[in-house]
């Protein structure tokens, strides 16, 4: 059974508790919304938890009434292509929800300066450590609009990433896009590829930020914490059109933080039409972190991380 009720949790504030006795999920209300915990009861958080709201944008002189944006870590939705000021809209006013079916709907205040109308859908499996957040974005302007939805996660600090290469034989023709941001360090050490994984580790010490991007056949990306597993998977459309030049899954990482981000299709959105994306979270006790690309291949088999399941 499925139990959702409200409290308090920390700095955070009001907060929703989804549980189904083995995982559990905290969503903000008073901001946001960020899922700003999410494992396994009683258990370590996945999620990075500014507890100081340290991490902050301002947005002094832009068109928002408010003039800082808080990451505040955790799970949160943003629109694609990433813009200044626009991307970074102060999402400080309190969440609504409602339990529809057997989902539960968390929807902040439209953002009129943006003309977006954003939400989450949230539903967890009752016999399963797994749940699935469906993302929404509605055009609430005049005009149409080009943009793609982008699901960001910002994971607990000093863990290590996993995220699977193309391997398909395409002959002539190319397999794989990887995108490089103008600040990545192309032998930095926290980044490791092969030609079937790229591992990123999350280092407090790092003196610089990185980011790359890549357009996956097998759409998920594991992080390794505390001798669990965290996984997220999406579903891309084939031959579908991606920002940043294709890209499907992009990761970032500084010293405080390492985000697991997965994008929708980039489309033309008319006034008052909806586009979503959904991800698929699991979660597994007692997964040591691989050592090498055989190791990693027996944890994809066996946890199934290939194969292109949608939730019951």
């Amino acid at each position: 059974m499925i139990a959702v009720k409200e409290l308090n949790y920390g700095n955070f504030g009001k907060c929703v508790s989804i549980s189904n006795g083995n995982i559990e999920v905290f969503v903000t209300l008073d901001f946001g919304p960020r899922i700003i915990r999410a494992g396994f009861v009683g258990g370590d958080n996945f999620m990075k938890e500014d507890t100081e709201f340290s991490m902050h944008t301002d947005l002094a002189g832009s068109k928002f009434s408010d003039d800082t944006f808080y990451n505040r870590g955790g799970h949160r939705f943003w629109i694609s292509p990433e813009a200044m000021p626009r991307t970074y809209y102060p999402d400080n006013e309190p969440v609504s929800y409602e339990k529809c079916g057997d989902k539960i709907v968390f929807t902040p205040p439209i953002q009129v300066a943006n003309e977006f109308a954003l939400s989450i859908e949230i539903k967890m499996q009752e016999d399963e450590n797994k749940l699935s957040i469906n993302h929404i974005a509605t055009n609430t302007g005049y005009w149409a609009k080009e943009f793609a939805p982008w699901s960001i996660t910002v994971v607990a600090e000093n863990g290590i990433e996993i995220i699977p290469q193309n391997v398909t034989d395409t002959g002539l023709l190319s397999n794989r896009i990887l995108v490089f941001w103008p600040y990545t360090k192309i032998k930095d050490s926290r980044l490791d590829m092969t030609d079937k994984y790229i591992r990123l580790s999350q280092y407090t010490s790092a003196t610089c930020p990185l980011k790359i991007g890549l357009s996956q056949e097998n759409p998920w990306g594991a992080y390794f914490h505390h001798n669990c597993m965290f996984v997220k998977k999406y579903f891309p459309v084939k031959d579908g059109v991606y920002p940043d030049n294709g890209c499907t899954y992009e990761t970032y990482t500084n010293s405080s933080i390492l985000e697991m981000e997965t994008l929708g299709e980039l489309s033309v959105v008319k006034p008052g039409e909806s586009v979503s994306h959904t991800e698929v979270w699991e979660f597994y006790k007692d997964v040591a972190v691989p050592h090498d690309d055989s190791e990693m291949d027996k944890i994809a088999v066996k946890y199934k991380l290939n194969q292109k399941e949608i939730l019951k």
